[in-house]
């Protein structure tokens, strides 16, 4: 008879957990971390559980709306974002190609993406509004902190060139750590990369190419050296095209002493192992003496492939007056431009996606909140808002900046 009672027993509490579990089922999306709050009421204690909602995982790309002309001759990108991006300079055709790069960005990651957006920002010489509003009003707050730390420092009257450099370098950050707004980039290149000239690089690029230029910088930092690029490199076909643009030069129609400096004494030596030479100490002698030798590039075909060398060569003459070190600073300019403007159109993208499941799903929803990105590059206007509480009829709206990591969570009853 008792055995019978327990398994009645058990048997309602089976209907009873399965009912529950038909009843919430639909939220199972909705995570299980909880807070709970007794307050002391009458003879017991009442139990409230508050359970935070994250973002939808759905792959599905998120609809921002057609690109929309503005009375300014700019284009809004994503007009249906909740951070809606303005792009000036480009026409009706070029503004669709930017966003349908931007739409790529939802499965390749936003900032790996932002490489491919690039080329078209600088070869259009494009702007963001929003971006530029932001300079306009923190750019001048980061200079004017750097030069309070320079006239409140005890070293900087008497620092060498090279001390200030060093000084300045701690400057910089302090400044960028006491601006209330900090986007998610390099603030340092952001502030001070600016060109005064946008167009320093447009009939280089026209020339060249965009990619192809930005290899050659990469390693135009010395045009003397001869780089050993092997078959399986990943710029070696960037090489052989730089070679065909007659950016540089390959195998045998590199000078041979440049092609010995790429050797180490060790490997000079070798090359003379069946002479009766004494051993190089110096590199310097090294190349003297093979230089003299009559067979000299048969010799070094033997230790090296002369089709994995490479040699850039100068820009040519009717480009002799531009600065590659300007282009350089404009191009990581650029770089910072592209992140913020791929990460923040993603990440408005799927806040406006996850506020239309919301309202689908609001039958349990009682507040939200705004969650940080957490780290030390949390912004303190981010933080702020991070500390408050909002209404179910107030859902905040992420991101609250450009380049803002935030994303809102539903507090669930």
């Amino acid at each position: 008879m008792g055995t019978l009672i327990i398994l009645i027993i058990m048997g309602l509490v089976i209907i009873w957990v399965y009912k529950k579990h038909k009843k919430h089922e639909k939220y199972k999306k909705y995570s299980t971390q909880k807070t709970i709050d007794l307050k002391p009421q009458a003879s017991k204690p009442q139990i409230t559980a508050s359970i935070h909602t994250r973002p939808s995982t759905s792959f599905e790309n998120p609809d921002t709306g057609d690109i929309t002309p503005t009375q300014d001759g700019g284009w809004v990108l994503n007009p249906k974002s909740t951070f809606p991006l303005t792009i000036y300079g480009a026409n009706q055709t070029i503004a669709s190609e930017l966003k349908a790069l931007l739409d790529a960005g939802y499965s390749l990651g936003s900032y790996a993406h932002a490489r491919t957006i690039i080329s078209i920002i600088a070869r259009f010489n494009l702007r963001c509004k929003e971006i530029e509003d932001y300079i306009k009003k923190f750019k001048p707050l980061y200079f004017t902190k750097i030069e309070e730390l320079k006239k409140s420092s005890t070293e900087w009257a008497l620092a060498s060139d090279r001390d200030k450099e060093d000084l300045l370098a701690g400057f910089r950050k302090q400044a960028i750590e006491s601006l209330d707004i900090r986007p998610y980039c390099d603030l340092e290149t952001l502030f001070e990369c600016e060109p005064a000239d946008v167009t320093i690089d447009d009939a280089v690029i026209d020339q060249f190419g965009y990619e192809n230029l930005l290899l050659y910088l990469r390693y135009a930092n010395n045009l003397d050296r001869v780089f050993v690029i092997p078959a399986d490199h990943f710029d070696r076909s960037g090489f052989e095209k730089l070679v065909e643009l007659g950016l540089a030069r390959r195998g045998a129609d590199i000078s041979l002493p440049a092609i010995l400096e790429t050797l180490k004494l060790k490997d000079m030596n070798e090359l003379v192992a069946d002479l009766k030479q004494k051993p190089f100490s110096r590199k310097a002698k090294a190349i003297e003496f093979l230089m003299n030798l009559p067979d000299i590039r048969e010799r070094i075909g033997k230790v090296i492939a002369f089709r994995e060398l490479f040699q850039l060569k100068p820009l040519p003459d009717e480009f002799s007056n531009i600065d590659l070190n300007r282009i350089s600073s404009a191009w990581r300019y650029t770089n910072e431009i592209a992140t913020l403007i791929t990460h923040t159109y993603v990440m408005g993208a799927y806040s406006s996606r996850d506020m239309h499941q919301d309202d689908v799903d609001s039958t349990f929803i009682k507040g939200w909140e705004i969650l940080p990105a957490g780290d030390d590059a949390t912004c303190p206007y981010c933080k702020r808002a991070a500390s408050g509480k909002y209404p179910k009829k107030q859902r905040p709206k992420v991101p609250l900046h450009i380049g803002c990591r935030c994303t809102v969570l539903a507090r669930i009853d």
